[in-house]
């Protein structure tokens, strides 16, 4: 999934002018349109004119190419961009064609199978977002993530699996989190290995909310081991 992040920034040559440039001279071809395609839709909400430095009726200069690149880059929108122009000797000047090779997005982010907790804990602790682009590293930590959570709430014995479709007409993908969590720990004993004077020792377990033959919890452990220290 490497080459979903790989960026190619490709700029063309300007032509090269007939007379040698002047000092403060810009020598670059006058722009007359500018297009703008992709391989996939495009989002909406992305203000592309305020990425592109090149304008109609002003020279393109190289520092306008180089600029135009790097905010494209910067915006995540494409894997790959380029910038070509092509003649238009009827205006006198050259069409600035901008091609987006575009990101693969998340669609959908799912999390199916046999979970023991609730669906909205498990896709909150999910790096990946949806109508975000696809990012392999985010889609592994949800793996790590999943499976910590499910440890720290007593599930020692679960499982958990990803799976990517893509399209890749649309770039859209949906990512798929398959879980068996397995049987939860129930809390066996409580037991204290510092004396606990004055109190006995049932008289501290009554005021945690872990309680033996129920289910484990390490936060609710952690609030429980809290809650002794302001007693003690």
């Amino acid at each position: 999934m490497a080459s979903w992040l790989a960026i190619v920034l490709l700029a063309a040559a300007l032509q090269a002018q007939d007379a040698a440039p002047q000092p403060g001279e810009d020598t670059g071809p006058q722009v007359t349109e500018i297009e703008i395609r992709s391989d996939a839709p495009l989002p909406e909400s992305q203000d592309f004119a305020s990425l592109i430095e090149a304008e109609v009726g002003e020279p393109l200069t190289q520092e306008q190419i180089h600029h135009t690149l790097r905010n494209l880059q910067a915006s995540g929108t494409a894997a790959e961009t380029e910038l070509y122009t092509r003649e238009d000797p009827a205006r006198g000047g050259v069409v600035v064609v901008i091609v987006f090779r575009a990101v693969t997005q998340v669609s959908e982010v799912r999390v199916t199978g046999r979970l023991g907790l609730s669906k909205d804990d498990l896709r909150r602790a999910i790096p990946q977002e949806e109508a975000q682009p696809l990012s392999e590293d985010k889609v592994v930590q949800g793996v790590d993530a999943l499976k910590d959570l499910y440890e720290r709430n007593g599930y020692f014995r679960a499982r958990v699996r990803v799976a990517v479709e893509t399209n890749p007409v649309t770039r859209r993908a949906v990512v798929t989190y398959r879980v068996l969590s397995g049987p939860r720990a129930n809390l066996s004993t409580i037991v204290f290995d510092h004396p606990v004077d004055p109190f006995q020792p049932a008289q501290l377990i009554k005021q945690l909310r872990l309680q033996s033959g129920k289910p484990f919890s390490r936060r609710v452990a952690h609030e429980d081991a809290e809650r002794l220290q302001d007693w003690l």
